[in-house]
């Protein structure tokens, strides 16, 4: 069985984070990323390269990286994981031809242009980990065994990565109570 994960980002948004997902994502069985950087749009719900849609002041958090370092960066990660990756510049257009998030387009991109390079593929945003209390390909066998070909996954939220820049993002314990995300599609 092998196991995919597609993922829409803005390198600056997420450069700080990105080696660690990855890391992450393959130490628990994903075998190929399927990394769609959407960095020469505006971002979605209100980000920009200057804020995301938080509010965090992502061009100042990563003001020390000029757009060649940040280049230069991502190939230095991408060229460390043991995972296959399958990198797209993401830059689908508008009517007015400016560049848009487009995450729902890349989903069908991904799924038709990749579908035979992973068994199972989550499509997940990339301050969001996977976890799974045991084997997560035992666990997805164990859905094909009964039919399941679909398996939507509810999440826990965790203080932001960018409210603790100091530690790795798996080392993140505080969590944020009463949010339901039960109804959210991602």
């Amino acid at each position: 069985m092998r196991l995919g994960i597609h993922t829409v980002f803005l390198l600056r948004e997420n450069i700080l984070f990105l080696e660690e997902w990855l890391d992450y994502h393959a130490s628990i069985g994903f075998e190929v990323f399927f990394l769609y950087d959407n960095s020469t749009s505006s971002g979605k719900d209100d980000s920009s390269i200057i804020f995301n849609k938080y509010g965090y002041p992502i061009e100042q958090i990563t003001r020390g990286l000029s757009e060649t370092r940040l280049r230069d960066e991502l190939a230095g990660i991408l060229g460390r994981t043991s995972a296959e990756i399958v990198y797209v510049q993401w830059e689908p257009r508008d009517g007015d031809g400016d560049i848009r998030y487009g995450q729902e387009e890349s989903i069908v991109h991904c799924i038709s242009n990749f579908r035979h390079k992973s068994d199972w593929t989550a499509f997940i945003d990339m301050d969001e980990f996977i976890y799974c209390a045991g084997d997560i390909k035992l666990a997805l066998s164990d859905c094909e065994r009964q039919g399941i070909r679909d398996v939507v996954l509810h999440q826990k939220k965790f203080d932001d990565r960018f409210n603790n820049l100091s530690i790795p993002v798996t080392q993140i314990v505080d969590c944020i109570e009463g949010i339901d995300t039960s109804d959210r599609k991602s």
